[in-house]
């Protein structure tokens, strides 16, 4: 997704200076909040606007927003009427308010504070340099900088919120994203992968991570499709699987998701679709063991990492519930620690 906003961020918009007054869309539009509760996105096109709830999920900005989802209300209806910036800053497609009365620079600037402090945590505690990982986070938020594109200056430092002091163009990007697995294996020479039995993805990370993991996901529903795999040292590259599907696995969030570079949109469609895919083995561990439908997905779910999709946001059971099913960019609280432990407990897992 990440790679899909950059492009369209490559094709379109510019971005203007800080204004107070006109409203910029008319309905429909759909808005959310981020988790610091400072401010308010706004925009008429609801893919794009779902996309921005997890644009920061893949890489160090990833507590930007981990849980939120789109209303198909305005930022005034949530309680944030200032209109700042008719097109922001990183996301042209998107308007950003405020509360009223808010100051708006003190408010950039602290959204900016927390975002660098998030920023260069991760990288100190994944060995990455600082520098480097600021530049992860804009480019898979899709915040390069689109008025260089377009021809019309800078903006200024107050003015980026997501963290990064200077300009970062397309080409940047690219070579970032593209690169990125290279970038993260030599930062942790001792990588590790298991690969799943249908043979979609494979799976790699930190060698004691993925052994845990492994151990871990085979106590539960996910076992079905992990019966034969083994934690090998080495790279998933090295055994056809080139295409990085996932910088953070959304169950596994400190392991990397690859596929096969020729194959991967039928093989990822294929790896939660599919007869042997990730619902169908969930709706047969159902079966196989007399539980009500849906609770395999929700032991998968709770067994997932804390940081990932699954367990999040419900990416699974937002996936396969009807009631989600309109919805886009969907997110659910359900898996709460309360909620995990009672279950994990009550099936004995």
């Amino acid at each position: 997704m990440s790679a899909a906003i950059l492009f369209v961020a490559l094709l379109a918009g510019s971005s203007s200076g800080l204004k107070t007054h006109q409203q910029p869309f008319s309905e429909p539009v759909f808005s959310f909040v981020p988790d610091n509760g400072l401010m308010c996105f706004q925009g008429p096109d609801d893919d794009a606007m779902a996309s921005a709830t997890t644009a920061f999920y893949g890489g160090p900005l990833h507590t930007f927003s981990p849980s939120t989802e789109i209303q198909a209300k305005s930022c005034a209806e949530l309680g944030y009427p200032q209109l700042v910036n008719k097109e922001d800053d990183c996301w042209f497609y998107a308007s950003l308010y405020m509360k009223d009365g808010a100051d708006v620079k003190e408010t950039l600037a602290s959204v900016r504070a927390q975002n660098v402090h998030a920023i260069n945590a991760f990288a100190d505690s994944h060995g990455f340099q600082r520098e480097l990982a600021k530049k992860w986070a804009a480019c898979y938020g899709g915040c390069f900088d689109k008025n260089a594109v377009a021809g019309k200056g800078n903006i200024t430092k107050e003015q980026r919120w997501w963290g990064v002091d200077y300009s970062i163009n397309f080409p940047s990007c690219m070579l970032i994203n593209t690169g990125l697995n290279s970038i993260i294996q030599e930062s942790h020479p001792d990588t590790a992968m298991f690969l799943a039995d249908n043979g979609y993805v494979c799976w790699e990370g930190e060698l004691d991570y993925m052994t845990r993991t492994l151990e871990d996901a085979k106590r539960g529903p996910a076992a079905d499709m992990l019966q034969n795999a083994e934690v090998m040292e080495g790279k998933c590259t090295e055994v056809g699987y080139e295409w990085l599907a996932e910088s953070r696995d959304s169950c596994w969030p400190e392991a990397r998701m690859l596929a096969n570079y020729q194959t991967y949109k039928d093989d990822l469609y294929s790896f939660m679709l599919a007869d042997s895919g990730i619902f169908s083995m969930m709706n047969k561990s159902d079966v196989r063991n007399g539980w009500a439908s849906g609770t395999s997905i929700d032991l998968g779910s709770c067994l997932c990492q804390k940081g990932g999709k699954n367990r999040d946001r419900g990416q699974l059971y937002t996936m396969s519930n009807p009631e989600f099913a309109l919805r886009k960019g969907a997110s659910s609280t359900r898996y709460s620690d309360e909620f995990c432990a009672k279950l994990i407990k009550q099936y004995g897992i």
